[in-house]
């Protein structure tokens, strides 16, 4: 799904001195994190069994339940499981900043989002360090809807 298909939900703060756009909106591109919930299925006290269930997003990912050994054996198999099923439970943005333009002393820079390998361009920004370009792009990118 290209991100301009995307009907946001994602609900940003208000920008602070101690905390940005650009934060959040890494935050929110991370997204939630597959969590597990481990339980004890039985065996013997001395060789347990155990069921790791994978909840993504609140839902349960039944096709990756997984039992194990041990509570770790068990959330590595369920990883193992999540990740060999293709599901893309996060998003990828990361940044292009390139100097553009000013004098040494004063420079120049643009700054865009690539959200899984989708170039934003529309979401520039332009600003006097790679920083304040970046903040700009992002503010552009949650003002627009489909975060």
């Amino acid at each position: 799904m290209s991100f301009k298909d995307r009907k946001g939900t994602f609900s940003f703060d208000e920008a602070t001195a101690g905390r940005g756009i650009l934060p959040q909106l890494n935050e929110w591109a991370n997204g939630p994190m597959v969590q597990f919930q481990v339980e004890r299925i039985g065996g013997q006290d001395h060789v347990p069994d155990f069921k790791a269930t994978p909840i993504y997003n609140g839902e349960v990912l039944e096709d990756c339940i997984c039992v194990g050994p041990s509570k770790k054996k068990a959330i590595e198999r369920a990883e193992a499981a999540v990740i060999e099923t293709g599901r893309q439970t996060r998003a990828t943005l990361t940044w292009k900043v390139v100097r553009t333009g000013g004098e040494a002393h004063r420079p120049s820079f643009t700054a865009y989002p690539i959200w899984n390998d989708e170039h934003l361009t529309e979401y520039t920004g332009i600003a006097n360090s790679k920083k304040e370009a970046m903040e700009d792009a992002a503010a552009a990118m949650a003002a627009s809807g489909h975060c």
